[in-house]
């Protein structure tokens, strides 16, 4: 089961629960507590509620760490995120996970975990920097779907609420409000806002769920943080316009400049492309500065060709990024940064050879 259609299911569950709450008179939910941890917890390392950069955040906790139980058949596994098959029943997946959490510091939050014969679900936390763990039946298989998702420590009540619209409070990793207008007519505002504070929306390669007239989701990033927004209207009667933040991370840092559009980012597989106005020059010397500020070494180039710049970076752990820069006008420049293992990286730079 694909981690995005797991993560649009518990989208559409929170915002029907807050629906619920709602209609019923409920008042809106402060963010809860995470149980205290151990009074034997060794020092580990943190990080403040605002934005930080990704490898501040696999300080605090890479999921790589994690063990696997025997048979584990992983599609995705970095510092942020682990999507992987498993077989065996969701009460022994996760008591492997929770005590692999509990080694770290971190303890369930208020209401978790919830534990079925075909699914369970658990939020975990240390102070206030967050994870979770998903597991549901593969309907295709005789295995159990996992997903652990680092969300972090940002304070999404910080998030902006557009004009008119009200807010029903935030959890550690999650923020909603009920909007004024329309899908169509709030989603510009609520991207425009983010922006302006400094978050940057890109796709991913491929799109789950096309976008209706009652639900459009956008994706944000900002350094190590990554936010899934969701405006929709639920399927109620006399329903108002929802808006949904959910927080996430991201594992590879692969900066963009400001003014760049059409952005596509892969995390997993550590790819990013965009078109940037201006010539491949002014584009490179954006990358000279940004790379190494978020921990990439420069190496030797190509030289470069009046079309063409290929510039080359040693990331934080082995192989090497590559940014191409190229451009038919002079007027805008396609950017595209690959990543390449350990035994690639050896045929395409120079220095290494």
């Amino acid at each position: 089961m694909p981690c995005h259609f797991i993560v649009l299911r518990l989208n559409r569950v929170l915002l029907l629960l807050a629906v619920a709450a709602i209609a019923g008179g409920v008042a809106a939910v402060a963010a809860e507590e995470p149980s205290p941890p151990s009074a034997d917890a060794s020092p580990r390392t943190e990080v403040g509620r605002g934005i930080v950069s990704s490898p501040e955040l696999a300080k605090v906790l890479d999921l790589r760490q994690l063990p696997a139980a025997k048979g584990t058949k992983f599609h995705k596994r970095t510092a942020a995120e682990i999507s992987a098959e498993v077989p065996a029943k969701p009460p022994e997946i996760l008591k492997l996970y929770l005590k692999a959490f509990a080694d770290l510091g971190f303890r369930p939050t208020k209401g978790s975990p919830i534990v079925a014969d075909d699914f369970a679900l658990a939020e975990l936390a240390r102070d206030r920097f967050v994870a979770s763990v998903t597991i549901l039946k593969d309907t295709k298989a005789d295995t159990m779907t996992v997903m652990v998702v680092r969300q972090g420590a940002f304070d999404c009540s910080k998030l902006p609420v557009t004009e008119g619209g009200k807010a029903l409070g935030a959890t550690l990793s999650s923020a909603m409000f009920i909007a004024r207008a329309g899908v169509a007519e709030e989603s510009e505002p609520v991207i425009n806002a983010l922006v302006k504070s400094g978050w940057q929306k890109f796709e991913v390669p491929t799109k789950v769920l096309a976008d209706t007239t009652d639900m459009r989701t956008f994706n944000l990033r900002n350094q190590g943080y990554r936010v899934l927004v969701t405006v929709s209207k639920p399927p109620v009667p006399n329903s108002k316009t929802m808006v949904q933040y959910q927080m996430s991370t991201i594992a590879h840092e692969l900066p963009a400049p400001p003014e760049a559009r059409d952005i596509v980012f892969d995390d997993a597989n550590r790819k990013l492309k965009c078109h940037v106005p201006g010539d491949v020059v002014d584009v490179a010397k954006f990358y000279r500065d940004a790379m190494p500020k978020v921990g990439y070494k420069a190496l030797q180039d190509d030289d470069p060709k009046p079309d063409r710049i290929l510039l080359r970076f040693e990331p934080p752990e082995k192989g090497i990024l590559l940014v191409d820069l190229t451009t038919e006008d002079h007027k805008t420049t396609t950017v595209e940064l690959t990543w390449q293992s350990p035994e690639s990286s050896v045929e395409s730079d120079p220095s290494k050879k």
